[in-house]
């Protein structure tokens, strides 16, 4: 073992690193080393062979092999997708086999690449084939998880199933849209455009894209093998979203003189951002193409299991027409030389090769977090264009009134993180209790202290290209933040609400807050040149650009605002500002704390005052990356 990740899996690596420097993880391939003590946890699923017939007998043949080396009373966890029935079938045969462990199915939720972070705000579904089993099962992975939901075993087995299967089912059906839409010669994502602007019951309709993976292909056949081939919404769906590929095939024959040339295939990955392979459907182009087009490249900056893959720019260099297969942010901005390129998954227009319609929230191939209407999933966290941090301290009197103002004000592909201290909190239960709304919310748990650490969590765990933090009492500006992100669309790395400029205010703030705020405002903007008329209100949008390469110092309040926003300046990063109200909380008690913060503010005061009268350069400026972009 070599102390490496053998896949992608973000935030993983240092938890390894510790785990093996403190030996609390051991490897093994042996089943004799499984302990008789603890819970042990089985990853096998129920696979599909050639004939998309469930191969019953994997679950099986693991469990045998274990058997010799566990113990009566132990704990044995399912937490692969498995076929509907088989954990009250293995809890059986084990009674029949003179063996007393305690059977559960906890179905693992989170998505490809970001089960560090979703693990820790995802409900965990448990279910138990004895009381004894569920006990002990629900008091492990609240250990880990916010909250635990607790059903019978065939009922987890269905949760797991058709949340994958119902994803499925979106995307064949956006995806039978485009090839209608396309093949008419109309522009889908127009229509989408149409569809969605001001229109909340279509907002969530997902975009087209290669819809692949290992889970969400293969649980559409199991469940159509339970119901006996008469799951006719799972056949056709596997018929359009496997035809897509056929359709995109068809089209570049239709456009070009194939056999004369070479096709660049770019992103082999079947989702973004991961190094996974499995079932992607951008190797069925490959094997397509490859008897049309006089030859087929292929290239992808994440995947390193395939030895035939070549560098973008060589394939860019060396092909005649190219496909975006998967739409990874490392082909944002492509210079594809004037070459044609084929792309389902973005607008006719010119613009980034950026996803511009969500597909998945990155919590969980289930449902994100807590989602209190059944609103369509997206596919792909990194889809989803705004994610809205909001740090809460028991909010429970005014939280619902600033949701219902953002379902009904947004209108960009975004959600709701809602960054927590602890689970008594009452935002939480007066969200459960009380949420209908159609903007998808998610719990996500304070990982450090305080409202720092609420927010940097937030941040940190959010992966869309603007991260906006919002106040958990403000029900009054939502209907502004679509200017915020017109902005950051147009480039604007940071764009503050002011508070200062032209149509801002702020009303009913004590005398001490007011004239700190005021006269920092005043200073910085006139005299150290910080381009907006507000620069320590927390209120701001931030593009991913800044929270991932800009490091930040500050440990306590709100300064890693100023912080972020200064070193932007230093960067000569874009900064803009929209008019926003502030008004003095009505309900609750603010977190501020003027006194308490204020050196932490000083700091910052003064990096901006250096940037303009010492002159200081941007490569002094602490990055999280070695080059800047």
């Amino acid at each position: 073992m070599n102390g490496k990740l053998p896949f992608i899996e973000y935030d993983a690596q240092p938890l390894l690193d510790s785990a093996l420097a403190r030996g609390t993880l051991t490897p093994a391939s042996r089943p004799s080393d499984i302990g008789r003590k603890g819970p042990v946890i089985v990853t096998i699923g129920t696979p599909m062979d050639e004939f998309l017939n469930p191969v019953h007998g994997a679950v099986k043949e693991c469990v045998d092999e274990l058997l010799p080396h566990i113990a009566d009373g132990q704990l044995l966890i399912l937490r692969s997708t498995v076929y509907p029935g088989t954990t009250d079938w293995l809890s059986k045969y084990l009674a029949r086999q003179g063996r007393r462990l305690r059977v559960a199915f906890c179905p693992e939720r989170v998505v490809q690449g970001y089960g560090i972070r979703e693990l820790k705000c995802l409900p965990q579904v448990v279910s138990g084939t004895t009381p004894e089993a569920e006990e002990e099962v629900a008091a492990l992975f609240r250990r880990i998880a916010p909250e635990v939901v607790r059903v019978k075993p065939l009922e987890a087995e269905f949760s797991k199933i058709f949340a994958n299967v119902y994803r499925y089912l979106e995307f064949a059906t956006t995806n039978q849209f485009y090839m209608i839409a396309q093949s008419a010669g109309a522009d889908y994502h127009e229509i989408l455009r149409a569809m969605k602007q001001n229109y909340p019951r279509a907002a969530r309709i997902p975009g087209p894209g290669f819809a692949a993976g290992p889970c969400l292909f293969k649980d559409t056949m199991q469940l159509a093998s339970f119901s006996q081939n008469q799951f006719a919404l799972g056949h056709a769906a596997m018929l359009v979203n496997e035809g897509l590929v056929l359709y995109v095939i068809e089209q570049l024959r239709q456009t070009y003189d194939l056999g004369n040339c070479t096709v660049g295939l770019l992103g082999m990955a079947f989702k973004p951002e991961v190094d996974d392979t499995r079932s992607s459907l951008s190797y069925k182009l490959k094997k397509g193409l490859s008897l049309h087009a006089e030859g087929v490249l292929t290239t992808d900056p994440f995947v390193k299991s395939d030895p035939t893959l070549i560098p973008v720019e060589d394939v860019v260099e060396r092909s005649d027409v190219l496909v975006l297969c998967t739409p990874h942010k490392a082909y944002e901005g492509l210079d594809t030389k004037g070459k044609p390129i084929f792309d389902m998954w973005h607008p006719a227009n010119p613009r980034p090769l950026m996803p511009d319609k969500a597909q998945d929230l990155p919590c969980g191939q289930g449902e994100a977090g807590h989602r209190a209407h059944s609103r369509p999933p997206a596919a792909d966290e990194s889809e989803c264009e705004l994610d809205l941090v909001i740090p809460v301290y028991n909010e429970g009197a005014n939280i619902l009134g600033v949701l219902r103002a953002l379902d009904e004000s947004i209108h960009t592909s975004a959600r709701v993180l809602i960054c927590y201290d602890f689970a008594q909190d009452d935002t939480l239960t007066a969200i459960r209790e009380g949420w209908t709304g159609a903007i998808p919310v998610i719990f996500v748990r304070n990982l450090g202290r305080g409202a720092h650490g609420a927010v940097m969590t937030g941040l940190r765990f959010g992966s869309a290209p603007f991260a906006l933090v919002f106040p958990a009492d403000d029900d009054y500006n939502p209907a502004m933040l679509e200017k915020m992100v017109e902005q950051a669309r147009g480039g604007a790395d940071i764009v503050c609400a002011s508070r200062f400029m032209k149509g801002g205010s702020m009303v009913n703030c004590p005398w001490l807050k007011a004239l700190l705020i005021r006269s920092a405002a005043f200073t910085l903007r006139h005299f150290a040149g910080i381009p907006t008329h507000d620069p320590t209100n927390g209120f701001r949008l931030f593009s991913r650009r800044v929270i991932e390469s800009i490091e930040v110092e500050s440990e306590r309040g709100f300064s890693y605002s100023l912080e972020l926003l200064v070193k932007a300046h230093r960067l000569r990063w874009r900064i803009a500002e929209v008019p926003a109200r502030w008004s003095e909380r009505a309900h609750g008690k603010s977190r501020f704390k003027v006194l308490g913060w204020l050196p932490a503010y000083l700091k910052w005061y003064g990096y901006a005052f250096a940037t303009t009268y010492l002159r200081r350069r941007a490569s002094t400026v602490r990055l999280n990356q070695a080059v800047v972009k």
